[in-house]
């Protein structure tokens, strides 16, 4: 007969995970924590599992007081925001496993720089291109950003879509605080309009 696995985990002693938020910057390294005891005692020599967003980033082993303590590099590329930290312990055949969640939260990484781009980058007279300008940290500074356009070309802005008016090769530029970035946009001229003459 098979045993019954439950009955022997009751066996085992009882654990407690603590993990502790934390707080760091795109392309940073960033400290994880959390701390292992069984009935208050601080478990020593173990190894804790730490996982962002459900993906395993590293293992630590734990001190005498009980803390497993990672260095994690936050990559550049990871959104700003909250995400999901979480730490397990595995157990062994005294310990019961224990785990646990906690927030890590990103920061946007220092700006240095923006960039822009126009979509389309060529198009016929009336028509529009909405413009897009990330960040040297990734970010979509679009929406915050100021746009013009060289002097002659017309047209008009609404947020960062512009529709065009006369034909050439225009400058666009953005600008977010004190950074400036331009981009070139081709207005080729429209079609012109039908006319259709009736007979007197």
């Amino acid at each position: 007969l098979g045993a019954d696995t439950s009955e022997f985990s009751a066996w085992k002693k009882p654990t407690a995970l603590v993990l502790q938020d934390a707080t760091g910057v795109q392309g940073e390294p960033v400290q994880l924590s959390a701390r292992l005891t069984s009935s208050g005692a601080a478990l020593g020599g173990f190894e804790v599992v730490f996982s962002v967003d459900g993906a395993d980033v590293g293992t630590a082993t734990t001190d005498a007081n009980g803390n497993a303590r990672l260095v994690y590099s936050i990559p550049l590329a990871t959104t700003v925001g909250d995400h999901t930290l979480g730490a397990a312990f595995a157990g062994d055949s005294t310990y019961q496993p224990a785990s646990d969640i906690g927030t890590l939260t990103v920061e946007a990484a220092p700006l240095s720089g923006i960039t822009l781009s126009l979509s389309p980058n060529s198009l016929a007279a009336g028509s529009s291109t909405t413009a897009t300008v990330t960040g040297s940290n990734g970010v979509d500074l679009s929406s915050s950003s100021t746009y013009s356009i060289a002097y002659g070309a017309g047209g008009s802005w609404a947020g960062n879509v512009y529709t065009s008016a006369r034909a050439g090769v225009w400058t666009v530029t953005a600008s977010y605080g004190a950074f400036n970035t331009s981009a070139g946009l081709t207005v080729n001229p429209g079609t012109p309009a039908s006319v259709v003459v009736s007979p007197a």
